[in-house]
């Protein structure tokens, strides 16, 4: 799997459930996994209480390529540009 990002800042939005508020994760890295990497956003989510959550993608990645060989889960997602 990859995601080609955009050269704009990218809002993942993660609709989850609808709730008061959500957290906001962020993805400063290319990296497969760890600390800023987009599988660490998706995870941390995932674990997070139900709520619409963000993720939110440095803007300094723009036309970067995150690859993944794994899947990290399914949910519903909605890009916003």
């Amino acid at each position: 799997m990859s995601v080609r990002l955009r050269p704009v800042a990218v809002l993942v939005v993660l609709m989850l459930t609808a709730s008061a508020r959500g957290n906001i994760f962020q993805v400063y890295n290319t990296n497969e996994y760890g600390p800023g990497s987009l599988r660490q956003a998706i995870l941390d989510a995932n674990a997070a209480e139900p709520a619409p959550h963000t993720i939110l993608i440095d803007s300094r990645l723009a036309g970067a390529t995150i690859y993944s060989q794994y899947q990290v889960g399914s949910r519903t997602v909605g890009l916003s540009a």
